[in-house]
């Protein structure tokens, strides 16, 4: 129920109780209704226009009601309107968001598939890996063992490269030394028929070292040597020197170290030949 209707429940209330008094105060009493009605003080008119003044009173405070209510229905209508624009607003809003977030779901998924293939590869990553460390490892060993082969090869070739130098020396001193001897002959007009001063195929061991470089060695006249034959020093491959035959026994002779030749300290037990082959 409005307030309107509750307005107008409540006048025809009080006008009903109102004039029920006034039927209960005429049936209750005998009077001159005359002297009743026209009764300046307590006659009905009196209290006919009494009852009209508030009667207007009343209607004018229901006026006053209804304005008020319409104010309030007008005022009422406009937060309505207002909240349901806020409603409007927060709904359009709520579908944005719900889109929003089927969205991230949607994202969501799709990064837990990628994420899952992710894995699937960075496994799979993994076990390469392992595989390419050991490869790695295995191709690491190889090259170490290649390195030391390597560095093997080059101290072989260094020390062959210096024999081969050392060898070309002694080419060149014996190509020097073979001038030499050819001078020699030419100034005594003489020739190789006329003695042979090449040392024969030989290969001893130095017996003892001496002073004024004189050496001992274990051969001697029985195995062919002449005074002034020469012959090489050396010792597990390296050239040391060169020394001539001075003095001859039979199972040993002496000899001195030529100073030119000298490439190293000869010690007992060093070999000595005359055929390269022999070293």
């Amino acid at each position: 129920m409005t307030l309107v209707g509750k307005i107008f429940t409540t006048l025809i209330l009080v006008m009903s109780v109102l004039f029920l008094g006034i039927a209960i105060t005429v049936f209750a009493t005998h009077k001159n209704w005359r002297e009743l009605v026209e009764d300046p003080d307590t006659g009905l008119k009196t209290q006919l226009a009494t009852a009209n003044n508030k009667l207007r009173d009343m209607q004018d405070e229901q006026a006053r009601s209804l304005e008020l209510l319409a104010t309030e229905q007008a005022a009422r209508r406009h937060a309505l309107g207002s909240l349901h624009t806020k409603w409007q607003d927060q709904s359009e809003k709520l579908r944005t968001t719900e889109n929003a977030f089927s969205k991230l779901q949607a994202d969501h998924r799709r990064y837990i598939e990628v994420a899952e293939q992710s894995t699937i590869a960075l496994e799979k990553l993994n076990t390469e890996v392992v595989k390419l460390r050991q490869e790695i490892l295995a191709a690491q060993q190889a090259r170490d063992t290649t390195f030391t082969q390597i560095v093997n090869i080059t101290d072989q070739l260094n020390e062959s490269e210096g024999t081969l130098r050392q060898l070309q020396e002694i080419q060149n001193q014996l190509a020097e030394q073979v001038s030499e001897y050819k001078k020699v002959l030419d100034a005594h007009d003489l020739t190789l028929a006329d003695g042979d001063l090449r040392a024969p195929t030989v290969d001893g061991l130095v017996t003892k070292v001496g002073k004024s470089d004189l050496i001992e060695i274990s051969l001697g006249s029985d195995d062919g040597l002449r005074e002034g034959h020469t012959l090489d020093v050396f010792r597990k491959g390296t050239y040391l020197g060169r020394v001539i035959v001075r003095h001859l026994q039979p199972d040993r002779a002496v000899g001195v170290i030529v100073k030119e030749f000298r490439r190293g300290l000869i010690k007992e037990g060093d070999r000595v030949a005359t055929n390269l082959a022999n070293i």
